[in-house]
């Protein structure tokens, strides 16, 4: 009734402290009150003019009538900057629409701060990016090094999450061979994955979802977006991903991930995603202690951890079985070193499950063996099959990979008598099959590198009067 009385009415007179309520009623009801309802306030889309005409007319008669107490007009004179602050939605819609270049209308800084000075220098840096996407190929060169090192600037400070589209338009916006810019502006996006940034006002939801959106794309489409050198750089984003986003949709982004680096794997003849995958992998299974309490600001649930830990044992193990054997092109000491310090934290109930203890074949037979140092068992389980393998029933191809496998397992001798006893089983294996088998070439290879294990202390021994051999030699 008051509203009315002041407001429709014109009742200007009316006093109390439903006057200053019904100051505030008529600018809610025009539109968004800045900082409550918005911090862009908009014009109601069914308020007219002749309201909102009225509306400023009271407020000013109420604001310069000295007859009234100063708190009246002192909230009609706030209540006059609050509708100066409104904009008509519908107009910044339409121009929105009409002018998306500029996409740092929402990411300032502080005026005067050097972030905004940053800001100001990464948006013409941008703008002139997209003018030589546009065919203008005038200081491409220049503009691209400063783009570069603009975003290495903001890796350490956290960014709000809108920021993550002027990331994304950048990688669609380059072209395909500036490779530096790619893998920087993926490493930026990566570094705002860290949970030890502190985001006062905003969050980081944009960096995570383009990170999922990245991660799940086809390895071919995301190596073309990115460029080869960034795939290793998602890599790195595995801990910090995981921990941010659900249970349902963590094992699907590691998977993908995962993908991703066999993938470079199978291409490239660095192993680098790889190892940075399962560096990141390790340092999520190592951040739970025995009793499953979480050591670090990163927090991963028990369901998504056992999917992880089978990640690990059977999907990994056999593609790198498949595409991990080394060669004269690829070596992938790197990578089955990186799986073993991966593998030492999963649970030895679930190693014996799967994984590295299934049934050897000549599929493969190079993983178990380079796996089958964290068990004993597993060792004598790989020396025995090998021992048996028929050279004339071996193609050259499966001679090759049986030969690497003799090479592995063969270095993995804990000591002299564990030298010895594997000695004697071979002997008994030579007994029975004879020496047309894989054994003799075990046999050597395991005293070849046992014999240059010792031939290491051979300075220690040159001045001894006697020489001193172990009851092995």
């Amino acid at each position: 009734k008051t509203c009315q009385k002041v407001f429709l009415d014109k009742g200007t007179h009316e006093g109390g402290e439903d006057k200053m309520m019904a100051i505030l009623a008529g600018c809610i009801a025009i539109g968004d009150l800045p900082g409550i309802g918005s911090f862009k306030p908009s014009l109601s889309a069914t308020v007219k003019k002749n309201f909102v005409a009225d509306v400023v007319k009271t407020l000013e008669e109420i604001a310069l009538n000295n007859e009234y107490e100063l708190k009246y007009r002192d909230a009609a004179t706030v209540g006059l900057g609050i509708l100066c602050a409104m904009r008509n939605s519908s107009n910044d819609q339409k121009q929105s629409r009409k002018t998306t270049t500029n996409k740092f209308e929402n990411i300032q800084g502080k005026d005067g701060s050097l972030m905004q000075e940053i800001l100001k220098e990464v948006e013409k840096a941008f703008s002139d990016l997209c003018s030589l996407s546009s065919g203008n190929d005038t200081g491409g060169g220049k503009t691209v090094n400063k783009l570069c090192t603009l975003f290495s600037m903001l890796e350490p400070i956290a960014m709000p999450g809108n920021f993550s589209r002027i990331i994304e338009l950048t990688l669609n916006a380059s072209p395909t061979n500036e490779v530096e810019l790619k893998a920087t502006a993926t490493k930026l996006l990566v570094s705002q994955l860290d949970p030890g940034l502190r985001r006062i006002g905003f969050d980081g939801r944009g960096f995570v979802d383009l990170s999922t959106r990245l991660a799940k794309m086809p390895p071919s489409d995301l190596r073309e977006l990115v460029g080869p050198n960034a795939t290793s750089i998602m890599a790195t984003s595995l801990p910090n991903l995981l921990s941010q986003i659900p249970t349902s949709v963590g094992a699907d982004v590691a998977n993908s991930l995962w993908a991703i680096c066999r993938a470079d794997l199978s291409i490239s003849v660095s192993s680098s995603s790889v190892t940075e995958f399962f560096a990141g992998l390790t340092s999520i299974l190592t951040s739970v202690n025995t009793e499953g309490k979480p050591h670090s600001k990163r927090t991963i649930s028990p369901a998504l951890l056992r999917n992880l830990q089978k990640l690990v044992l059977t999907n990994i193990f056999s593609d790198l079985c498949a595409d991990a054997v080394p060669s004269s092109r690829n070596s992938t000491e790197d990578a089955w070193t990186s799986y073993l310090q991966c593998l030492e934290h999963v649970p030895s109930d679930m190693i014996a499950e799967a994984g590295p203890n299934c049934d050897i074949a000549l599929a493969n037979v190079f993983g178990v063996s380079s796996c089958a140092s964290l068990s004993r068992k597993s060792t004598r389980k790989v020396e025995y099959w090998m021992s048996i393998q028929e050279m004339e029933g071996l193609s050259m191809a499966s001679l090759q990979i049986v030969l690497l496998s003799t090479l592995s397992i063969a270095a993995q001798g804990r000591n002299d008598i564990d030298m010895k006893e594997s000695v004697l089983s071979i002997f008994e294996v030579m007994l029975v099959k004879g020496i047309d088998t894989m054994a003799l070439y075990l046999l050597a290879a395991k005293i070849a590198i046992w014999w240059e294990s010792r031939q290491m202390h051979q300075l220690e021994y040159v001045n001894m009067s006697l020489c001193r051999v172990s009851s092995m030699t």
